[in-house]
């Protein structure tokens, strides 16, 4: 029975210092696998922080083409709205036309009464003119704009009066 003892101790002996090394190795294993875990993690955290800005971008750019696309829609309804036609234009034209003409009619008229209130100059013996010089340009077709420019310069225009 000693010897059998003996014998099984000699035997734990030399498979002591193999399972040791077997355990340092799995140890080691665990220790490499753990830290591939903890890169993995940081990476899935990176990806998922990238993901969440990319889903953020797309939003904004969702936003950006509907916003687009209703201003565009707008436009087009505005341009089938005022077509651009030979008779459209004039009729624009004549329309602005008409409003300067009556507002330079208005101020014309504002400003003589004032003169005459001014100068004393209501009897009908003496006739006080402002002559307000204005001039309207030509549509412009490559502006698309109708262009005006402001009465620049005044003049006193004196006349007789009926009796002299």
């Amino acid at each position: 029975l000693i010897t059998r003892l003996e014998n099984d101790l000699l035997s734990l002996h030399a498979v002591l210092p193999r399972s040791r090394a077997d355990r340092d190795r799995l140890h080691y294993r665990v220790d490499e696998l753990e830290q591939e875990l903890s890169i993995q993690k940081q990476n899935n955290a990176y990806l998922q922080s990238e993901r969440d800005k990319i889903l953020e971008d797309n939003v904004q750019l969702y936003g950006k083409i509907k916003f687009l696309q209703s201003y565009q829609n707008k436009n087009r309804e505005v341009l089938y709205r005022f077509a651009y036609t030979e008779s459209c234009q004039r009729d624009f034209q004549t329309d602005c036309v008409a409003r300067f003409a009556s507002t330079t009619v208005t101020v014309r008229v504002f400003l003589v009464t004032e003169t005459q209130q001014r100068y004393g100059l209501s009897t009908p013996d003496i006739e006080d003119f402002l002559v307000i010089n204005t001039s309207i340009a030509p549509y412009d077709r490559s502006l698309g704009i109708f262009m005006t420019e402001v009465p620049v310069t005044t003049e006193r225009i004196w006349v007789r009066g009926r009796n002299g």
